[in-house]
Protein backbone atom coordinates (compact mmCIF):
# COMPACT_ATOMS: atom_id res chain seq x y z
CA UNK A 1 0.00 0.00 0.00
CA UNK A 2 2.71 2.51 0.85
CA UNK A 3 4.28 2.06 -2.58
CA UNK A 4 1.00 2.99 -4.24
CA UNK A 5 0.03 5.85 -1.92
CA UNK A 6 3.20 7.68 -0.96
CA UNK A 7 1.85 9.17 2.25
CA UNK A 8 3.27 7.66 5.42
CA UNK A 9 2.83 7.92 9.18
CA UNK A 10 6.15 8.08 11.00
CA UNK A 11 4.90 6.35 14.14
CA UNK A 12 4.16 7.56 17.66
CA UNK A 13 6.54 10.12 19.11
CA UNK A 14 8.66 8.31 21.70
CA UNK A 15 8.90 11.36 23.91
CA UNK A 16 7.35 14.83 23.65
CA UNK A 17 10.73 16.50 24.13
CA UNK A 18 12.93 18.89 22.19
CA UNK A 19 15.21 16.13 20.88
CA UNK A 20 12.23 14.38 19.26
CA UNK A 21 11.22 17.63 17.55
CA UNK A 22 14.81 18.24 16.39
CA UNK A 23 14.87 14.84 14.66
CA UNK A 24 11.73 15.33 12.57
CA UNK A 25 12.97 17.81 9.91
CA UNK A 26 16.04 15.62 9.32
CA UNK A 27 13.88 12.49 9.12
CA UNK A 28 11.53 14.08 6.58
CA UNK A 29 14.09 15.68 4.30
CA UNK A 30 16.23 12.55 4.09
CA UNK A 31 13.20 10.30 3.48
CA UNK A 32 12.95 12.15 0.18
CA UNK A 33 16.19 10.42 -0.83
CA UNK A 34 14.26 7.18 -1.31
CA UNK A 35 11.17 8.79 -2.84
CA UNK A 36 9.14 8.82 0.38
CA UNK A 37 8.88 12.52 1.10
CA UNK A 38 5.27 12.85 2.24
CA UNK A 39 5.21 12.00 5.93
CA UNK A 40 2.45 12.58 8.45
CA UNK A 41 4.02 13.29 11.82
CA UNK A 42 2.28 13.61 15.15
CA UNK A 43 1.89 17.31 15.92
CA UNK A 44 2.05 17.19 19.69
CA UNK A 45 3.12 19.12 22.73
CA UNK A 46 3.39 18.52 26.47
CA UNK A 47 0.79 20.01 28.76
CA UNK A 48 3.39 22.11 30.58
CA UNK A 49 5.50 23.51 27.72
CA UNK A 50 3.64 25.78 25.32
CA UNK A 51 6.87 26.85 23.65
CA UNK A 52 7.63 23.28 22.57
CA UNK A 53 4.09 22.85 21.27
CA UNK A 54 4.33 26.12 19.30
CA UNK A 55 7.64 25.12 17.71
CA UNK A 56 6.15 21.72 16.81
CA UNK A 57 3.23 23.39 15.01
CA UNK A 58 5.57 25.86 13.31
CA UNK A 59 7.67 23.00 11.92
CA UNK A 60 4.54 21.10 10.89
CA UNK A 61 3.15 24.11 9.02
CA UNK A 62 6.18 23.86 6.73
CA UNK A 63 6.08 20.07 6.33
CA UNK A 64 4.51 17.98 3.53
CA UNK A 65 1.43 16.89 5.52
CA UNK A 66 0.05 18.80 8.48
CA UNK A 67 -2.00 16.76 10.95
CA UNK A 68 -2.72 17.82 14.52
CA UNK A 69 -2.62 14.94 16.99
CA UNK A 70 -3.35 14.32 20.64
CA UNK A 71 -1.73 11.40 22.45
CA UNK A 72 -4.46 8.86 21.71
CA UNK A 73 -6.90 9.59 24.50
CA UNK A 74 -9.17 6.71 23.47
CA UNK A 75 -6.62 3.92 23.17
CA UNK A 76 -3.30 2.55 24.35
CA UNK A 77 -1.65 3.77 27.51
CA UNK A 78 -3.48 7.08 27.45
CA UNK A 79 -6.82 5.34 26.98
CA UNK A 80 -6.21 3.37 30.17
CA UNK A 81 -5.67 6.46 32.29
CA UNK A 82 -8.21 7.34 34.99
CA UNK A 83 -10.64 9.95 33.76
CA UNK A 84 -10.68 12.85 34.27
CA UNK A 85 -7.88 13.16 36.80
CA UNK A 86 -4.93 12.29 34.52
CA UNK A 87 -6.23 13.56 31.18
CA UNK A 88 -4.03 16.42 30.15
CA UNK A 89 -1.08 15.19 32.18
CA UNK A 90 2.36 15.44 30.58
CA UNK A 91 2.33 11.91 29.14
CA UNK A 92 -1.21 12.24 27.68
CA UNK A 93 -1.75 15.93 26.85
CA UNK A 94 -4.69 17.27 24.88
CA UNK A 95 -3.28 19.74 22.35
CA UNK A 96 -5.67 22.39 21.04
CA UNK A 97 -4.32 25.63 19.56
CA UNK A 98 -7.38 27.67 20.53
CA UNK A 99 -6.81 26.84 24.21
CA UNK A 100 -3.23 28.10 24.33
CA UNK A 101 -2.42 31.25 26.31
CA UNK A 102 -2.73 34.47 24.33
CA UNK A 103 0.92 34.91 23.28
CA UNK A 104 1.13 31.36 21.99
CA UNK A 105 -2.38 31.35 20.55
CA UNK A 106 -1.59 34.37 18.36
CA UNK A 107 1.59 32.71 17.06
CA UNK A 108 -0.22 29.41 16.45
CA UNK A 109 -3.01 31.15 14.57
CA UNK A 110 -0.47 32.99 12.43
CA UNK A 111 1.32 29.85 11.23
CA UNK A 112 -1.95 28.00 10.62
CA UNK A 113 -3.18 30.87 8.43
CA UNK A 114 0.19 30.97 6.67
CA UNK A 115 -0.16 27.27 5.83
CA UNK A 116 -3.70 27.73 4.52
CA UNK A 117 -2.75 30.70 2.37
CA UNK A 118 0.05 28.70 0.74
CA UNK A 119 -2.25 25.94 -0.57
CA UNK A 120 -1.75 26.97 -4.24
CA UNK A 121 2.04 26.73 -3.82
CA UNK A 122 1.87 23.48 -1.83
CA UNK A 123 -0.56 21.80 -4.23
CA UNK A 124 1.63 22.77 -7.18
CA UNK A 125 4.71 21.27 -5.50
CA UNK A 126 2.69 18.13 -4.83
CA UNK A 127 2.02 17.86 -8.57
CA UNK A 128 5.75 18.33 -9.16
CA UNK A 129 6.39 15.43 -6.76
CA UNK A 130 3.85 13.31 -8.67
CA UNK A 131 5.60 14.05 -11.97
CA UNK A 132 9.23 13.86 -10.83
CA UNK A 133 9.36 11.90 -7.56
CA UNK A 134 11.03 14.84 -5.81
CA UNK A 135 9.32 15.68 -2.52
CA UNK A 136 8.16 19.16 -1.54
CA UNK A 137 10.61 18.89 1.41
CA UNK A 138 14.08 18.15 0.13
CA UNK A 139 17.62 18.32 1.59
CA UNK A 140 19.83 21.23 0.66
CA UNK A 141 22.19 18.93 -1.29
CA UNK A 142 19.50 18.24 -3.90
CA UNK A 143 20.03 21.77 -5.22
CA UNK A 144 23.67 22.19 -4.11
CA UNK A 145 25.39 18.78 -4.35
CA UNK A 146 28.91 20.25 -4.56
CA UNK A 147 28.61 22.40 -1.41
CA UNK A 148 29.93 20.71 1.75
CA UNK A 149 27.59 22.61 4.06
CA UNK A 150 24.58 21.38 2.10
CA UNK A 151 25.17 18.07 3.93
CA UNK A 152 25.48 19.59 7.43
CA UNK A 153 21.96 18.79 8.71
CA UNK A 154 21.86 16.06 11.35
CA UNK A 155 19.34 14.25 13.54
CA UNK A 156 20.20 16.46 16.53
CA UNK A 157 18.77 19.55 14.82
CA UNK A 158 22.02 21.16 13.67
CA UNK A 159 21.53 23.02 10.39
CA UNK A 160 17.88 21.93 10.39
CA UNK A 161 17.06 23.57 7.08
CA UNK A 162 15.56 22.36 3.83
CA UNK A 163 13.93 23.48 0.62
CA UNK A 164 10.15 23.67 0.72
CA UNK A 165 9.45 23.30 -2.96
CA UNK A 166 11.54 25.09 -5.53
CA UNK A 167 11.53 28.66 -4.20
CA UNK A 168 11.39 28.59 -0.39
CA UNK A 169 14.00 27.60 2.20
CA UNK A 170 12.79 26.90 5.75
CA UNK A 171 14.81 26.56 8.95
CA UNK A 172 12.35 25.66 11.76
CA UNK A 173 13.49 26.39 15.29
CA UNK A 174 13.97 23.12 17.21
CA UNK A 175 15.62 24.41 20.40
CA UNK A 176 14.19 26.43 23.31
CA UNK A 177 14.83 30.12 23.86
CA UNK A 178 17.75 31.20 25.99
CA UNK A 179 16.65 31.99 29.54
CA UNK A 180 18.35 35.40 29.70
CA UNK A 181 17.27 37.01 26.40
CA UNK A 182 14.20 34.84 25.71
CA UNK A 183 15.25 34.36 22.08
CA UNK A 184 16.36 31.15 20.40
CA UNK A 185 19.83 31.13 18.83
CA UNK A 186 20.02 29.46 15.43
CA UNK A 187 22.88 28.88 13.01
CA UNK A 188 22.24 28.04 9.38
CA UNK A 189 23.90 28.00 6.00
CA UNK A 190 22.85 30.41 3.27
CA UNK A 191 23.27 28.70 -0.14
CA UNK A 192 24.77 30.53 -3.13
CA UNK A 193 22.63 33.33 -4.53
CA UNK A 194 20.48 35.84 -2.70
CA UNK A 195 17.71 35.04 -0.21
CA UNK A 196 14.88 37.23 1.05
CA UNK A 197 14.20 36.67 4.75
CA UNK A 198 10.45 36.84 5.26
CA UNK A 199 10.39 38.00 8.88
CA UNK A 200 12.94 40.81 8.51
CA UNK A 201 12.57 41.87 4.87
CA UNK A 202 16.33 41.47 4.39
CA UNK A 203 17.93 40.38 1.13
CA UNK A 204 20.88 38.24 2.23
CA UNK A 205 23.90 37.17 0.23
CA UNK A 206 24.46 33.43 0.08
CA UNK A 207 27.66 31.48 0.50
CA UNK A 208 27.97 32.13 4.23
CA UNK A 209 26.99 30.73 7.60
CA UNK A 210 24.78 33.07 9.62
CA UNK A 211 23.43 33.23 13.15
CA UNK A 212 19.96 34.40 14.16
CA UNK A 213 18.27 35.25 17.38
CA UNK A 214 14.67 34.17 16.79
CA UNK A 215 11.57 35.17 18.71
CA UNK A 216 8.95 32.59 19.65
CA UNK A 217 6.57 34.11 17.11
CA UNK A 218 9.05 33.83 14.22
CA UNK A 219 9.86 31.06 11.76
CA UNK A 220 13.01 31.61 9.65
CA UNK A 221 11.73 31.40 6.06
CA UNK A 222 13.71 32.55 3.03
CA UNK A 223 12.50 33.18 -0.52
CA UNK A 224 14.79 32.78 -3.49
CA UNK A 225 15.68 36.20 -4.87
CA UNK A 226 13.09 37.24 -7.42
CA UNK A 227 10.63 34.47 -6.52
CA UNK A 228 6.91 34.73 -7.30
CA UNK A 229 4.77 32.98 -4.67
CA UNK A 230 1.02 32.36 -5.14
CA UNK A 231 -1.35 32.38 -2.17
CA UNK A 232 -5.04 32.43 -1.37
CA UNK A 233 -6.13 35.79 0.11
CA UNK A 234 -7.12 34.98 3.70
CA UNK A 235 -10.09 36.99 4.95
CA UNK A 236 -11.84 36.88 8.30
CA UNK A 237 -14.80 34.52 8.15
CA UNK A 238 -13.45 32.56 5.19
CA UNK A 239 -10.48 30.59 6.49
CA UNK A 240 -11.83 27.04 6.86
CA UNK A 241 -11.83 24.33 4.20
CA UNK A 242 -9.88 26.42 1.70
CA UNK A 243 -7.89 23.46 0.35
CA UNK A 244 -11.10 21.92 -1.02
CA UNK A 245 -12.22 25.10 -2.78
CA UNK A 246 -11.38 26.38 -6.24
CA UNK A 247 -9.31 29.55 -6.36
CA UNK A 248 -11.84 32.35 -6.85
CA UNK A 249 -8.98 34.77 -6.10
CA UNK A 250 -5.20 34.44 -6.20
CA UNK A 251 -2.63 36.62 -4.50
CA UNK A 252 0.82 36.73 -6.10
CA UNK A 253 3.81 38.15 -4.21
CA UNK A 254 6.97 39.25 -6.01
CA UNK A 255 10.13 39.27 -3.90
CA UNK A 256 13.19 41.43 -4.67
CA UNK A 257 16.46 40.36 -6.21
CA UNK A 258 15.78 39.80 -9.91
CA UNK A 259 14.60 41.66 -13.00
CA UNK A 260 12.40 38.75 -14.11
CA UNK A 261 10.55 35.89 -12.47
CA UNK A 262 7.61 33.53 -12.81
CA UNK A 263 5.65 30.75 -11.16
CA UNK A 264 3.63 28.02 -12.89
CA UNK A 265 0.67 27.06 -10.71
CA UNK A 266 -1.14 23.72 -11.03
CA UNK A 267 -4.93 23.39 -10.69
CA UNK A 268 -7.46 20.56 -10.94
CA UNK A 269 -10.82 19.74 -9.34
CA UNK A 270 -9.11 18.36 -6.23
CA UNK A 271 -11.59 15.53 -5.91
CA UNK A 272 -11.42 13.09 -8.82
CA UNK A 273 -9.05 11.18 -11.07
CA UNK A 274 -9.83 13.56 -13.93
CA UNK A 275 -6.22 14.77 -13.91
CA UNK A 276 -5.25 11.39 -15.37
CA UNK A 277 -7.28 12.38 -18.43
CA UNK A 278 -5.59 15.80 -18.70
CA UNK A 279 -8.40 17.56 -16.85
CA UNK A 280 -6.21 20.18 -15.24
CA UNK A 281 -4.76 23.63 -15.86
CA UNK A 282 -1.49 25.48 -15.41
CA UNK A 283 -1.70 29.18 -14.53
CA UNK A 284 1.48 31.21 -14.94
CA UNK A 285 2.24 34.50 -13.25
CA UNK A 286 5.33 36.26 -14.58
CA UNK A 287 6.91 39.69 -14.28
CA UNK A 288 9.65 41.89 -15.67
CA UNK A 289 10.98 44.93 -13.84
CA UNK A 290 13.39 47.82 -14.27
CA UNK A 291 14.58 50.47 -11.84
CA UNK A 292 11.36 52.41 -12.29
CA UNK A 293 8.71 49.99 -13.56
CA UNK A 294 7.19 46.52 -13.23
CA UNK A 295 4.78 44.58 -15.42
CA UNK A 296 2.94 41.43 -14.40
CA UNK A 297 0.78 39.04 -16.45
CA UNK A 298 -1.35 36.01 -15.60
CA UNK A 299 -2.30 33.38 -18.20
CA UNK A 300 -3.98 29.96 -17.93
CA UNK A 301 -3.51 26.92 -20.17
CA UNK A 302 -5.71 23.83 -19.97
CA UNK A 303 -9.20 23.34 -18.56
CA UNK A 304 -11.48 21.24 -16.37
CA UNK A 305 -15.15 21.62 -15.47
CA UNK A 306 -14.69 23.30 -12.08
CA UNK A 307 -12.06 25.83 -13.24
CA UNK A 308 -13.37 29.35 -12.46
CA UNK A 309 -14.30 31.31 -15.58
CA UNK A 310 -12.64 34.39 -14.08
CA UNK A 311 -10.98 35.24 -10.80
CA UNK A 312 -9.77 38.17 -8.77
CA UNK A 313 -6.05 38.92 -9.01
CA UNK A 314 -4.10 40.55 -6.18
CA UNK A 315 -0.46 41.47 -6.69
CA UNK A 316 1.90 42.26 -3.81
CA UNK A 317 5.38 43.66 -4.48
CA UNK A 318 7.76 43.40 -1.51
CA UNK A 319 10.24 46.07 -0.40
CA UNK A 320 9.04 48.93 -2.59
CA UNK A 321 7.68 52.39 -1.91
CA UNK A 322 4.58 54.17 -3.19
CA UNK A 323 3.93 53.95 -6.94
CA UNK A 324 3.68 56.86 -9.33
CA UNK A 325 0.99 55.08 -11.36
CA UNK A 326 -0.76 51.69 -11.32
CA UNK A 327 -2.77 50.19 -14.16
CA UNK A 328 -4.82 46.98 -14.34
CA UNK A 329 -5.56 46.27 -17.97
CA UNK A 330 -6.52 49.66 -19.47
CA UNK A 331 -7.76 51.04 -16.13
CA UNK A 332 -5.74 53.46 -14.05
CA UNK A 333 -6.16 52.50 -10.40
CA UNK A 334 -6.67 54.90 -7.51
CA UNK A 335 -5.37 54.63 -3.97
CA UNK A 336 -7.59 52.94 -1.36
CA UNK A 337 -6.52 53.52 2.23
CA UNK A 338 -7.53 50.06 3.47
CA UNK A 339 -7.40 48.15 0.20
CA UNK A 340 -11.14 47.53 0.36
CA UNK A 341 -12.07 48.98 -3.00
CA UNK A 342 -11.27 46.77 -5.99
CA UNK A 343 -9.86 47.54 -8.44
CA UNK A 344 -7.50 49.83 -6.51
CA UNK A 345 -4.08 49.90 -4.94
CA UNK A 346 -3.05 50.22 -1.31
CA UNK A 347 0.11 49.99 0.76
CA UNK A 348 0.89 47.57 3.57
CA UNK A 349 3.27 49.41 5.88
CA UNK A 350 3.78 46.36 8.11
CA UNK A 351 5.24 44.24 5.30
CA UNK A 352 6.40 47.21 3.18
CA UNK A 353 4.48 45.87 0.19
CA UNK A 354 2.55 47.58 -2.57
CA UNK A 355 -0.83 45.81 -2.89
CA UNK A 356 -2.70 45.92 -6.20
CA UNK A 357 -6.29 44.68 -6.29
CA UNK A 358 -6.65 44.23 -10.03
CA UNK A 359 -10.15 42.80 -10.16
CA UNK A 360 -10.51 40.43 -13.10
CA UNK A 361 -7.63 42.02 -15.01
CA UNK A 362 -4.81 39.68 -16.03
CA UNK A 363 -2.11 42.28 -16.69
CA UNK A 364 -0.78 44.92 -14.30
CA UNK A 365 1.76 47.68 -14.82
CA UNK A 366 3.38 49.85 -12.14
CA UNK A 367 5.72 52.82 -12.39
CA UNK A 368 7.77 54.13 -9.48
CA UNK A 369 9.07 57.65 -8.92
CA UNK A 370 11.87 56.54 -6.56
CA UNK A 371 14.11 53.85 -8.08
CA UNK A 372 16.53 51.61 -6.19
CA UNK A 373 15.10 52.42 -2.76
CA UNK A 374 16.74 50.29 -0.06
CA UNK A 375 14.17 48.81 2.34
CA UNK A 376 16.53 46.05 3.42
CA UNK A 377 15.74 44.95 6.98
CA UNK A 378 13.27 47.77 7.73
CA UNK A 379 10.36 45.33 8.03
CA UNK A 380 12.28 43.52 10.78
CA UNK A 381 12.87 46.78 12.67
CA UNK A 382 9.14 47.53 12.68
CA UNK A 383 8.26 44.01 13.75
CA UNK A 384 10.76 43.86 16.60
CA UNK A 385 9.84 47.37 17.79
CA UNK A 386 6.19 46.31 17.99
CA UNK A 387 7.04 43.18 20.00
CA UNK A 388 9.33 45.18 22.30
CA UNK A 389 6.69 47.84 22.91
CA UNK A 390 4.17 45.14 23.80
CA UNK A 391 6.57 43.70 26.37
CA UNK A 392 7.27 47.14 27.88
CA UNK A 393 3.57 48.10 27.88
CA UNK A 394 2.84 44.99 29.92
CA UNK A 395 5.30 46.34 32.50
CA UNK A 396 3.85 49.87 32.16
CA UNK A 397 7.38 51.10 31.49
CA UNK A 398 7.24 52.27 27.87
CA UNK A 399 8.97 55.65 27.77
CA UNK A 400 6.65 58.26 26.33
CA UNK A 401 3.54 56.21 27.07
CA UNK A 402 3.84 55.75 30.84
CA UNK A 403 6.41 58.52 31.37
CA UNK A 404 7.04 62.01 29.95
CA UNK A 405 10.18 61.06 28.02
CA UNK A 406 10.26 61.09 24.17
CA UNK A 407 8.31 58.13 22.78
CA UNK A 408 10.92 56.75 20.38
CA UNK A 409 9.80 53.13 20.71
CA UNK A 410 6.16 54.09 20.20
CA UNK A 411 7.05 56.10 17.10
CA UNK A 412 8.92 53.23 15.46
CA UNK A 413 6.30 50.62 16.36
CA UNK A 414 3.48 52.75 14.93
CA UNK A 415 5.32 53.93 11.83
CA UNK A 416 3.90 51.15 9.64
CA UNK A 417 0.40 52.58 10.08
CA UNK A 418 1.60 56.03 9.05
CA UNK A 419 3.33 54.66 5.95
CA UNK A 420 0.23 52.70 4.92
CA UNK A 421 -1.76 55.94 4.81
CA UNK A 422 0.96 58.31 3.58
CA UNK A 423 1.81 56.12 0.58
CA UNK A 424 -1.31 57.39 -1.18
CA UNK A 425 -1.83 60.77 0.46
CA UNK A 426 1.54 62.25 1.37
CA UNK A 427 4.47 60.68 -0.47
CA UNK A 428 6.83 63.46 0.70
CA UNK A 429 5.97 62.58 4.28
CA UNK A 430 6.36 58.87 3.49
CA UNK A 431 9.97 59.25 2.40
CA UNK A 432 10.81 61.75 5.15
CA UNK A 433 9.50 59.39 7.83
CA UNK A 434 11.28 56.40 6.34
CA UNK A 435 14.54 58.35 6.39
CA UNK A 436 14.19 58.77 10.16
CA UNK A 437 13.91 55.05 10.89
CA UNK A 438 17.61 54.26 11.66
CA UNK A 439 18.11 57.14 14.10
CA UNK A 440 14.73 56.63 15.78
CA UNK A 441 15.45 52.95 16.21
CA UNK A 442 18.83 53.62 17.82
CA UNK A 443 17.17 56.05 20.22
CA UNK A 444 14.48 53.49 20.99
CA UNK A 445 17.12 50.93 21.97
CA UNK A 446 18.63 53.41 24.41
CA UNK A 447 15.27 53.76 26.20
CA UNK A 448 14.92 50.03 26.90
CA UNK A 449 17.33 48.83 29.63
CA UNK A 450 18.66 45.28 29.63
CA UNK A 451 17.20 44.73 33.10
CA UNK A 452 16.08 41.23 34.13
CA UNK A 453 12.71 39.93 32.96
CA UNK A 454 10.58 41.43 30.22
CA UNK A 455 12.77 44.48 29.84
CA UNK A 456 15.74 42.22 28.99
CA UNK A 457 13.55 40.45 26.43
CA UNK A 458 12.49 43.78 24.89
CA UNK A 459 16.11 44.93 24.76
CA UNK A 460 17.13 41.65 23.09
CA UNK A 461 14.42 42.06 20.46
CA UNK A 462 15.72 45.48 19.53
CA UNK A 463 19.46 44.80 19.63
CA UNK A 464 19.07 41.73 17.40
CA UNK A 465 16.61 43.32 14.99
CA UNK A 466 18.87 43.85 12.01
CA UNK A 467 18.35 40.35 10.62
CA UNK A 468 21.05 37.75 10.20
CA UNK A 469 24.73 38.66 10.44
CA UNK A 470 27.80 36.75 9.24
CA UNK A 471 29.15 34.43 11.93
CA UNK A 472 32.70 33.43 11.07
CA UNK A 473 33.01 31.44 14.30
CA UNK A 474 30.15 29.22 13.13
CA UNK A 475 32.13 27.97 10.15
CA UNK A 476 33.86 25.14 11.96
CA UNK A 477 36.93 23.99 9.99
CA UNK A 478 36.59 20.50 11.40
CA UNK A 479 32.86 20.14 10.79
CA UNK A 480 32.05 16.47 10.42
CA UNK A 481 29.65 15.83 7.56
CA UNK A 482 27.64 12.61 7.68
Amino acid sequence: GNHLYQHGFSGDVKGVVWSSLAYQPYFTMTAGNVGFGFWSHDIVGPADDEELYLRWVQWASWSPIMRSHDRGMSAGGCGNQDWPTTWGADECPIVQPHKASMLYFEALRSVLLTRSALIPYIYTQTRVAHDTGVSIVRPMYFDHPMEDLAYAADMDGNFAQYMFGEDIMVAPVVTPVATDRQLAVQTLWMPPGQWFELETGSLIEGGQVVTHEVDRTEVPVFMKAGAVIPRIPMKMGNTLGRAAQQYEALEWTIYPGSSTGSFRLYEDDGASYGYLNHEFAWTTGNYTRTNTSLTFQVATEGAYDALPKSRQTVLRIANVGPPEEVQAGAMKLNFSDWGSEAPSWSYDGVSLELVVNAGNATDISVTFAHPNTDFNGVKGLFRRATLAKRAMDELRRTLGAQTPQPAYLSRVSSMADFLSHAAGTNTTGFWAMLKEVPSLFDKAIATVPAAPGRAAYANALLTSANGVVPSLAAVAPGLALV
